[in-house]
């Protein structure tokens, strides 16, 4: 089962790995993605709300596991890395993106190819950007704009990844 967080992160990846009219830049996205979903990481999450309300969660995946933690408290569930990247594809199939390098910046010192990815869901428009690292190939950060006006933050860690302390 997954939470209504997870379930987010989830499709809001999937705008990312659609292919569409930039083909190429496209994969070069959906491999990332797909990488990213079997790749252990912990991250921070940051949402701001169109009202300007702001959160701040962070999450592990490691192996079958993913925790989240949520106003200060950790949380696990089953984590399930190739239905992860299977359910980006069957999400991806209902958008209409285009996908562009659109240049290059660093982010924590980690030289990055960034991306820009417009998708139609059924909800509205979405916009994201991805900064893909250049030797590791992994998203290292998404913003996500969203059709409600909230935007998404995600900072991405792929080095000693752990289980939070205390958490089964």
């Amino acid at each position: 089962m997954r939470t209504k967080f997870g379930a987010g992160l989830v499709g809001a990846m999937a705008l990312v790995v659609a292919t569409g009219a930039k083909a190429d830049d496209c994969a070069d996205l959906f491999a990332a993605a797909t990488a990213q979903a079997k790749t252990p990481y912990d991250g921070t999450v940051t949402t701001v709300k169109k009202s300007g309300e702001t959160t701040k969660n962070e999450v592990v995946v490691l192996g079958a596991k993913m925790y989240i933690q949520v106003a200060g408290a950790w949380q696990s569930m089953p984590y399930d890395a190739q239905g992860t990247a299977d359910d980006m594809m069957a999400k991806a199939k209902t958008t209409k993106p285009t996908c562009q390098k659109v240049g290059s910046d660093t982010v924590n010192g980690e030289a990055t190819t960034v991306f820009t990815e417009h998708a139609e869901t059924p909800r509205g428009a979405s916009d994201v950007r991805l900064w893909v690292s250049d030797s590791r190939h992994l998203p290292l950060k998404m913003e996500i704009h969203l059709p409600s006006g909230d935007v998404i933050t995600q900072e991405t860690h792929y080095d000693n990844v752990k289980a939070p302390a205390g958490v089964n």
